[in-house]
C-alpha cells in the first residue's frame, strides 16, 4: 500500500527538529508555538513538519506525543545523521 507523507519544501530541517525534540521537555501538546517557542524553529517552512509528524506516527492527531515520540527521546544515537 503506498503512502503520500506531506509536502515538506526544507527536508534538511526534518533531523535538526529531531534532535531538539530529543534535548527538549515532552510537551502535553506539540503544536506550532512549541515548535517556535521551545525548540527554536520559526517561519513557515517549519510548521511543515507537524503533518509529517502525525502522518509518521509521532504524534496524534489532537497533537499529543505518541509512544514513538518518546521512544525518540531515549535512543543514544538518531539514525538520521547524529547530532
Amino acid at each position: 500500500m503506498k503512502t503520500k507523507l506531506p509536502y515538506i519544501s526544507y527536508p534538511a530541517c526534518i533531523p535538526r527538529i529531531l534532535n531538539k525534540i530529543k534535548e527538549a521537555k515532552t510537551p502535553d501538546r506539540f503544536t506550532y508555538d512549541f515548535l517556535e517557542t521551545k525548540l527554536g524553529f520559526k517561519g513557515g517552512n517549519y510548521k511543515q513538519f507537524i503533518p509529517l509528524s502525525k502522518k509518521i506516527g509521532l504524534i496524534n492527531t489532537d497533537g499529543s506525543p505518541t509512544d514513538l515520540y518518546k521512544k525518540l527521546k531515549t535512543l543514544e544515537e538518531w539514525a538520521l545523521g547524529g547530532r
